[in-house]
């Protein structure tokens, strides 16, 4: 496979890979438990504290479970604000309103804020991993990591693993028996086995 298309197959991969990465469920499962407004600033924003408890899925957030949160549970703060909204008089004029966030915008404001930090935190490593798996040629990982996103969603961590190491095997089974029912038996027909040629006896 030339270069070219080695580089067009991993950016094709890593789009699929970072769209499955911050889908729910598939990347990542979430909730917050429990917020609080920490104080009040001017214009609408709203420090706040979320009690949020989130688990990444090890094969697309690498860098998130080497710093130690890849399963987090405990407080995030970060600034929200409020929103604008539309409200039309009884003659007809529209004006344009600020109200606080709801308790379900908050929630899923806390929890898209902490994913997408980590998103940016694991592109670089997750482009690296590709390169070198590409140019390793051990494209099964590729599948490998794909199966983990599926087992992720069925079975949490552990369907995540349990999925990406039977891929894995499975890959290897059939590369082994691919390579002792090819090269491996070719060999021992040729030094084991008699052949019997035709001949023709001569009087």
């Amino acid at each position: 496979m030339s270069t070219a298309k080695k580089v067009i197959g991993i950016l094709i991969l890593l789009a699929l890979i970072e769209f499955l990465a911050v889908m729910p469920d598939l990347g990542y499962t979430a909730e917050v438990k429990d917020y609080t407004i920490q104080k009040r600033e001017a214009v609408g924003r709203l420090v706040t504290k979320a009690s949020l408890n989130i688990v990444f899925n090890p094969f697309l957030y690498g860098i998130t479970w080497i710093n130690g949160i890849g399963h987090f549970n405990g407080n995030y703060i970060f600034t929200t604000t409020g929103r604008w909204y539309q409200i039309q008089s009884p003659t007809g004029d529209v004006a344009l309103m600020w109200r606080n966030p709801t308790p379900t915008e908050i929630k899923e404001e806390a929890i898209s804020r902490f994913v997408m930090e980590q998103f940016d935190a694991n592109i670089l490593f997750n482009i690296a991993i590709l390169i070198i798996i590409g140019f390793a040629r051990i494209y099964d990982v590729y599948l490998c990591i794909i199966a983990s996103v599926l087992g992720f969603y069925t079975g949490g961590l552990v369907g995540a693993f349990a999925l990406f190491v039977a891929v894995l095997l499975l890959a290897v089974y059939v590369k082994l028996k691919i390579w002792r029912e090819g090269i491996f038996a070719k060999m021992v027909k040729f030094f084991l086995e008699e052949e019997i040629y035709p001949y023709e006896q001569v009087y």
